[in-house]
């Protein structure tokens, strides 16, 4: 059992044993900064209110309310906290309140974090070709504490994009079984209280995976594939606050069909034999979801031919949620690069409450570089989505998730820039064979 302990309130820390988490490779997003160390996130301004809500009874008991349920659901993830508590010298209490942040700012009444993050999906009309942009926001005093994490945890090797003190990924990562995402916050007017962390839910889709069966050998569909997995632990998680999670999941290139018999593409006669690779185009999936308070939530998934781009609002699923003028102007100039039709029906439509998910469904963009050009965009100069300062916002890092290169390109600056500060190779999910009679 995990018990939340406050030396600031003199409390005892239950400190298990911590298992540390192995940082394999790590490269700072802003070049020639250090990596922060037991970097002090609790020490900057904006998280006083936090830190006086929870030595409150009553903050303090809604902590530990967080705390008992999520730990009993992802007691290994706990683990990694405590580890990092341990190496950094923060106190759990600290790191807990920077993992439930988001929940306990609206449940206390709080001011919230700062709204973050712009996504662009695109499942090209090329076979194989599925593109994810991210554009990772946040407020100015973690420009110098975010890092990628390489691990090998749980049976999952991961890479992810994180920040002190908290759990991979709140931003963007992959593992190896062909499991990719974005993310962006989301800010529901209520909370379910106790409710899932959100951190704990995208932590747990770095596990995603599709179930390899014994031998390696089964008839479709009783395998789930990653992109299903990752979909299950999404949706079946009862959320306390809000997320939007932006799945997609390599083709299985390497899963084969094998028959007895002979046929057009089989090797053989009379024998287990390998026969022609499935369609990898039907294997490649792409879904943006929305999740609400208690579990609530819309997957919609992006098919063959067209686009997709959200912001920090809801734009399907009927929540109510508070109001969010950097998003309305994110999916208003969104609209207005992507489509050609009059800025004044566009704004009728995007700033009306029933914002209209067919025009975020559009043909275009086509390609890597219109997707950066709009992630860049500064026309809107108050809410612009390339983010340098205005409202405390900051435009950290880019990522560009390729199906078809397989790879996730990172940029810092402007992305129209295209200045490359790092780039990973998605690995192929696990080989899965199935046969027919």
């Amino acid at each position: 059992m995990v018990t939340l302990g406050s030396p600031r309130r003199g409390h005892v820390v239950d400190q298990m044993r911590p298992r540390l988490l192995l940082a394999l490779d790590v490269n700072a997003l802003t070049p020639g900064a250090a990596i922060p160390e037991g970097t002090p996130r609790t020490r900057s301004p904006w998280a006083k209110p936090w830190l006086d809500f929870s030595d409150s009874d009553a903050g303090f008991q809604m902590l530990e309310m967080f705390v008992v349920l999520n730990a009993a659901k992802y007691p290994e993830y706990f683990q990694e906290l405590e580890g990092m508590a341990a190496g950094s010298g923060v106190s759990m209490q600290e790191i807990m309140l920077l993992n439930f942040r988001q929940e306990l700012s609206t449940a206390g009444g709080l001011a919230r974090s700062p709204p973050d993050c712009s996504d662009q999906l695109l499942h090209g009309s090329t076979n194989g070709h599925a593109l994810l942009g991210h554009n990772e926001d946040n407020s100015g005093d973690l420009l110098n504490a975010s890092y990628f994490i390489q691990a090998d945890l749980g049976g999952r090797q991961w890479t992810a994009f994180t920040y002190a003190g908290e759990l991979s990924s709140t931003a963007f990562g992959f593992n190896d079984a062909g499991v990719a995402f974005t993310l962006n916050a989301l800010f529901p007017t209520n909370v379910t209280v106790p409710g899932i962390g959100r951190n704990f839910v995208s932590r747990d889709l770095l596990q995603a995976a599709g179930v390899l069966p014994a031998h390696g050998v089964v008839k479709p569909p009783d395998w789930a594939s990653s992109y299903e997995d990752g979909l299950r632990r999404i949706t079946t998680a009862r959320h306390s606050a809000g997320h939007n999670y932006n799945l997609l999941a390599l083709p299985a290139a390497s899963l084969v069909q094998y028959r007895s018999g002979s046929g057009p593409g089989c090797t053989g006669e009379g024998r287990m034999e390998l026969c022609s690779s499935a369609d990898a185009e039907a294997r490649l999936r792409m879904a943006t979801v929305e999740v609400g308070p208690g579990g609530v939530h819309d997957d919609l998934e992006v098919l063959k031919g067209h686009s997709y781009f959200h912001a920090n609002s809801y734009q399907r699923l009927g929540v109510e949620q508070m109001h969010e003028e950097s998003s309305l102007h994110r999916l208003k100039r969104a609209a207005e690069i992507a489509v050609s039709a009059p800025a004044s029906l566009l704004s009728s439509l995007f700033l009306s409450p029933a914002l209209k998910p067919a025009l975020h469904m559009h043909q275009v963009p086509q390609g890597a570089d219109s997707i950066l050009k709009l992630l860049g965009d500064t026309e809107d100069a108050a809410y612009p989505l390339y983010c340098r300062g205005e409202n405390g916002i900051y435009t950290l890092a880019t990522a560009l998730f390729d199906l078809q290169a397989a790879t996730m390109n990172v940029y810092t600056g402007n992305p129209k820039a295209q200045r490359l500060q790092a780039s990973f190779k998605l690995p192929q999910p696990p080989r899965l064979g199935f046969t027919t009679s």
